[in-house]
């Protein structure tokens, strides 16, 4: 394409040639050969385009002049032809070529004719935009009450390469890529797609897409009616106690049809039915929950939502929970008294949290080399359970495997979370409370007791006042109020208050100390 400079310079030339004859002829007698130029090409699209010629010298003027283009090059006024129409005033001459093959490569060029022939002016190439993909929707197929399959047929890329197709879905008309869609490769061609779920006995409107560096083109729309199915059901939560739980469900769409029953099953073996143990919940739709009683102490249980309709019983996913034990033992070489020897004794009983059946402590002496594990009895009469893998941070997973005790001789907290399913093994701490300590502030340091492995005590030295003395244990994994792991000394004996009331109070004096001696479960308070 040639540009003005080009034609800057042809007409400097001109005026050159024409000061040269002016040296020995009058202007009036010269002469210029005519010729023309192709300017430039703009406004391509992909049908048309505009093609720019100039007119260099018009010698003795033009009948005609255009453009001329084809798709091989070098074209003739034989070839296609677009002749300019409008002013002739000015040098230059726009015309529109229309008609044009999408992403197609043209040559053009600008012509005059005049009597002694046809002028042409250099060849300029340019190549039409892509358009949109070409494509069909598939029939939907394979309907059921909450998935269907439908698909596409892109018989034409546009002249630009698929990078994205599959199809895409609605309840209302029109969908497009921003509504629910499957994305099925790429390139041209059929393609099957599968929608999931959906809604029962509901309508839902479907177009295939495909993608290309134009755009996203849709196939014609379609239009299908999933069946009437069961419900959608979910599990939400379960929340065990000793004997009992409480499992939440939901009921997200009762499948097209009345919901007449449901509620939770529940087994001791996984996915339990309704051929199980099952408890109702009135209602029909929306969240619900029941209460599952009578069950064993320290039991792994499965449980499933459910309801029924016409159609049949849906459940939703299952979830396992495990009761908890009333009571909760621990025994090994590495814990307790000197002659524990993974026997059992009184001492190594856990201490319960009140209002909490999950959780379970214990200040223990751990001697500094073995292990242990826990029971729900104080035999091996089953249940038993250790840790899995290794610890975080003192806390370990609880599991099959004996418990090594920490190789530093000296009391530790021992805390069982069923809950949480963890075991932590942590250093001890212990906190007063109230009046005797200056207030009640919790997990106030200045109420700390200090541990004195040396002498097996942990103690508070110098109360700063008198009255009622409270104390209480505490760990990170020990999630409870603190009167919930309250405990006293009573005649001589650490008393612990665990699932009880409130205990009989105990006063001391101003100046007054304490020491605990967990080991072998006693207390002594004297100045």
């Amino acid at each position: 394409m040639k540009k003005v400079l080009k034609y800057n310079i042809v007409a400097s030339l001109v005026i050159v040639i024409a000061l040269l004859a002016s040296c020995t002829k009058d202007l009036t007698q010269v002469k210029l050969e005519p010729e023309i130029e192709t300017s430039q090409v703009e406004d391509i699209s992909s049908y048309t385009a505009v093609i720019t010629g100039f007119v260099v010298a018009s010698g003795d003027g033009y009948s005609e002049k255009g453009i001329c283009y084809n798709k091989t090059g070098d074209p003739t006024i034989d070839d296609e032809t677009v002749v300019y129409d409008g002013d002739d005033s000015g040098a230059t001459f726009k015309v529109t070529l229309t008609g044009l093959d999408y992403n197609t490569t043209y040559y053009a060029r600008a012509y005059g004719k005049n009597s002694a022939g046809v002028v042409y002016g250099s060849d300029t190439t340019f190549t039409t935009l892509p358009i949109l993909a070409t494509l069909t929707t598939a029939d939907a197929a394979d309907i059921t009450g909450f998935a269907a399959t439908s698909g596409g047929n892109i018989t034409n890329a546009g002249g630009a390469a698929i990078t994205a197709r599959g199809i895409c879905w609605s309840t209302e008309p029109d969908p497009d890529i921003n509504d629910t869609k499957t994305e099925d490769g790429v390139g041209t061609g059929a393609f099957n797609s599968s929608m999931t779920d959906l809604i029962a006995d509901t309508i839902y409107y479907v177009r295939a897409y495909a993608t290309n560096a134009v755009g996203t083109a849709y196939g014609q729309e379609i239009q299908f009616s999933t069946l009437v199915g069961i419900p959608t059901v979910s599990t939400v939560s379960v929340t065990s106690g000793e004997t009992s739980a409480v499992v939440e469900g939901n009921v997200s769409y009762d499948g097209g049809a009345g919901i007449t029953e449901r509620g939770v099953c529940y087994s001791t073996s996984e996915n339990p039915t309704i051929s199980d143990n099952f408890v109702t919940s009135s209602g029909t739709t929306g969240n619900f929950s029941v209460n599952l009683t009578g069950l064993a102490q320290n039991t792994t249980y499965h449980a499933r939502a459910f309801a029924t309709n016409s159609v049949g019983t849906a459940y939703g996913a299952d979830i396992s929970f495990a009761t908890y034990p009333s009571e909760l033992y621990m025994t090994g070489d590495g814990v307790g008294l000197d002659a524990e020897n993974w026997n059992w004794y009184e001492p190594l009983q856990l201490i319960p949290v009140h209002s909490h059946p999950e959780l379970f402590w214990k200040i223990v002496w751990m001697k500094g080399s073995g292990t242990f594990k826990f029971a729900p009895q104080a035999a091996w009469s089953g249940g038993d359970f250790g840790k899995t893998g290794d610890a975080t941070n003192g806390i370990y997973a609880i599991g099959s495997d004996n418990i090594p005790v920490p190789s530093t001789a000296g009391y530790y907290m021992v805390v069982v979370d069923f809950l949480n399913g963890t075991i932590e093994i942590a250093d001890p701490k212990v906190y007063g409370i109230g009046d005797v300590f200056g207030g009640w502030d919790t997990y106030d340091l200045s109420k700390l007791f200090t541990v004195d492995n040396s002498n097996e005590v942990i103690k508070f030295n110098n109360f700063p006042n008198s009255g009622e003395i409270r104390m209480y244990a505490a760990a990170s994994t020990l999630n409870c109020d603190w009167w919930q792991a309250e405990f006293i000394v009573l005649g001589g004996n650490i008393e612990f208050r665990g699932t009880g009331n409130d205990q009989t109070r105990v006063n001391v004096t101003a100046g007054q100390s304490i020491e605990l001696n967990f080991k072998l479960g006693t207390g002594t308070i004297a100045k």
